[in-house]
């Protein structure tokens, strides 16, 4: 028996000896992988029109082929992209990324992700940063909103435009061929800033009212810039809602309101209200802020089913306004 123990031991031990004197036959997956020079570039300070590039050096130092499967910008400023997508092991390449200063203002810091198909690397961040001045800048925005205005109203607005070029910029006028727009050009700092004053020559259209407004300067690279001047012309005494509708349910006439109102707060008189087709009652009630009338209708016309649509016509003693019409529509229970 203990000789049996003995030749069991001996070779245990013969084979566990074996076993690392052996070669081993699994072997390693072979994965690529993505080393680059730097993650970051720093392009200092930039400006103009002229997209800025930069390279970022890399060499795959893995034993597979390196596949690069996609490169993500985060914002529209910048752009990057490799110079080709698969690199042998030991090849080295680029991805070039560029910024757009027209599209970022001050300093900025943004990620971009190279993916690959190194399954330790599958996504990269890359980090380009600098500080964008902008050639030509508007204050508030190269946009004058003048809101809701009258027909008759004259409205003045200014924007500032500010000039951060390599050489001084000097605006020599500012036009707009709409009649209905005056523009007046003021030098704040020569050559650096100027204010675009605007104003609004009556009597305006009704509706939406938006006229570009052409800047010349003597800058070979900012020739002409366009501005925009927006308002909505509103009548100065409307009518809401714009259509009444009046319906029968159930043997009931229902007919809205008609608030008649001053836009601008102003005061005004109803003199006179006319409703098409004859028959209808109403009643003028004053709006107790003091701007307005609301009109009741009542009492229809026994046949006005028969009638068809009409309207109502507000008379005024506003100069501007003296009449609204609001259409009057009848609808019919089905």
């Amino acid at each position: 028996m203990e000789h049996y123990l003995r030749s069991g031991a001996a070779l245990f031990v013969s084979l566990a000896a074996w076993m690392l004197a052996a070669p081993s036959f699994a072997q390693e997956a072979k994965t690529a992988k993505i080393q680059f020079e730097s993650v970051e570039q720093d392009f200092g300070t930039i400006r103009g029109t002229t997209h800025y590039k930069r390279e970022f050096k890399f060499k795959n130092t893995g034993d597979a082929e390196l596949v690069i499967t996609a490169v993500e910008s985060s914002c529209g400023c910048t752009a990057a992209a490799p110079d080709k997508k698969n690199f042998a092991p030991g090849e080295g390449g680029v991805v070039t990324a560029s910024v757009d200063p027209t599209r970022v203002h001050g300093f900025f810091s943004k990620p971009i992700t190279v993916r690959t198909n190194s399954p330790n690397q599958q996504a990269v961040i890359l980090t380009v940063k600098g500080n964008s001045i902008r050639d030509v800048s508007w204050s508030p925005s190269n946009t004058i909103v003048l809101g809701n205005i009258a027909s008759t109203a004259v409205a003045t607005r200014s924007i500032d435009v500010t000039f951060n070029a390599d050489k001084p910029i000097r605006v020599l006028e500012a036009t707009c061929q709409s009649p209905n727009v005056r523009v007046n050009v003021k030098e704040l700092a020569p050559g650096i800033k100027y204010s675009i004053e605007v104003s609004t020559v009556p009597p305006l259209p009704f509706g939406h009212f938006g006229k570009r407004i052409t800047v010349t300067t003597d800058h070979e690279q900012y020739q002409t810039m366009e501005c925009v001047v927006q308002a909505l012309v509103v009548a100065p005494i409307t009518a809401y809602p714009p259509e009444a509708v009046v319906q029968e349910e159930d043997g009931y006439l229902i007919a809205p309101a008609i608030v008649v109102r001053h836009n601008n707060g102003g005061k005004f008189e109803i003199t006179k209200t006319e409703v098409e087709p004859k028959g209808f009652q109403f009643r003028v009630v004053p709006l107790p802020e003091g701007n307005g009338y609301r009109v009741l209708l009542t009492g229809p016309p026994s046949d006005w089913r028969a009638r068809g649509d009409g309207v109502i016509v507000v008379h005024t003693n506003d100069k501007d306004a003296p009449e609204i019409r609001v259409p009057l529509r009848f609808k019919q229970e089905k």
